[in-house]
């Protein structure tokens, strides 16, 4: 699930949703090597794998730690994997009292 991902995104939802017909795609890397933030670093095979590749430029949320998306698991409400804007994550959840850090690890 994307939320807050752009322009680019709400547009593929959008054509998606009118066509009934899902979009997937992959999480643009090779399983334990680290997340990509630019086309050009993404593995040749999962690009090859792609029917469509698109260069959008450097992710919005790149960094330097290489943190990839934050996973909360919706259920519990326990956190699978710390990533990026965690801390604001938490800060959002609080507003419905949950309190993630709390919560602890899935």
């Amino acid at each position: 699930m994307l939320l807050n991902a752009g322009v680019f995104h709400n547009e593929m939802t959008r054509q998606s949703l009118e066509r009934g017909m899902p979009v997937f795609g992959s999480s643009a890397n090779t399983s334990l090597q680290g997340s990509k933030y630019r086309l050009e670093d993404i593995e040749e095979p999962v690009r090859a794998a792609g029917d469509m590749l698109v260069d959008g430029g450097l992710a919005k949320y790149h960094n330097a730690d290489g943190l990839s998306s934050s996973i909360i698991d919706f259920t519990t409400f326990k956190t699978v994997r710390i990533g990026v804007c965690y801390d604001r994550l938490c800060e959002i959840f609080l507003e419905f009292d949950i309190d993630l850090k709390k919560n602890g690890m899935a």
